[in-house]
């Protein structure tokens, strides 16, 4: 198996990302605490995929390997059938903190992923301002962070993590901080973006309505040391709308049980202890 080099740059499509019986631990000897088991999984191109499990149980350890950030304890990651050495050069990586800069402008802001990789502003700018009008900030283009809404915002960092042009998009928690009318608008818009582009989303949610909502399958994550409980293919019909979702009896049972997994008596007594 021929290893991706630390310096690799992307040479072919993106097809596969693959957790290969994975494990990873923070620290050493009598401080190891570890944080996923043993995890295999496998996402394809043009998939989204969304993950949910208990708080702290290694949801973004998980994103961490996924983008070379950090390496595996055991077992390997796989991208396109061969390990990863290094950063992965599919992958953007996008925070539930929007994390923009206040002293710079709606366009700045979105292009600073691109600039990080060594494209020219000024050529980026353009693309972001060819853009604008699809992600709702047409005529924001030179507003700063804190005269914008938190939809705004969200929207604004949503638009750098595209504007990076990766194929493998890993957001965590992206909306967490949203209240719920605006987080179904940002849902309902990252459906419209992924349906128009279908590049191959992983992501990280606390609500299992979310996870429902926006996936073609959710992988239900146990307490830490996070291992897979139960991977659910979603075969909900697309475009989907969430009062739709929320009649359909296989829609209900499938939230029953995941609600009934991530709320077992051991998650209960951790995340109270």
């Amino acid at each position: 198996m021929t290893p991706w080099s630390r310096t690799n740059t992307v040479s072919e499509p993106f097809k596969s990302l693959t957790f290969a019986d994975l494990s990873f631990s923070y620290g050493d000897g009598d401080d190891k605490v570890p944080a996923i088991h043993d995890i295999s999984l496998t996402v394809e191109a043009g998939e989204f995929v969304t993950i949910v499990g208990p708080s702290g149980c290694g949801k973004s350890t998980l994103f961490n390997l996924a983008s070379g950030l950090v390496g595996a304890t055991q077992g390997a990651l796989l991208v396109n059938g061969r390990e990863l050495e290094g950063v992965n050069p599919y992958t953007a990586y996008m925070f539930q903190r929007d994390a923009l800069l206040d002293w710079r402008s709606v366009v700045s802001n979105a292009t600073l992923g691109r600039e990080f990789l060594g494209d020219k502003k000024r050529k980026v700018a353009a693309e972001v301002e060819a853009s604008l009008a699809e992600f709702g900030l047409e005529g924001f283009q030179d507003r700063r962070p804190y005269e914008l809404s938190g939809g705004m915002r969200q929207r604004v960092a949503l638009m750098r993590t595209y504007t990076t042009e990766r194929p493998l998009l890993l957001l965590d928690e992206p909306f967490g901080a949203l209240d719920a009318l605006t987080r179904l608008r940002m849902q309902e818009f990252l459906l419209r973006r992924w349906d128009a582009d279908h590049r191959t989303v992983i992501f990280i949610t606390h609500d299992v309505d979310e996870a429902l909502l926006l996936g073609d399958r959710v992988i239900v994550l146990s307490d830490r040391p996070a291992t897979i409980s139960e991977e659910i293919p979603l075969t909900f019909p697309r475009p989907r709308l969430i009062e739709d979702l929320m009649v359909d009896p296989t829609y209900i049972d499938i939230r029953s049980r995941v609600m009934l997994m991530l709320h077992s008596p051991a998650s209960r007594i951790e995340e109270t202890a």
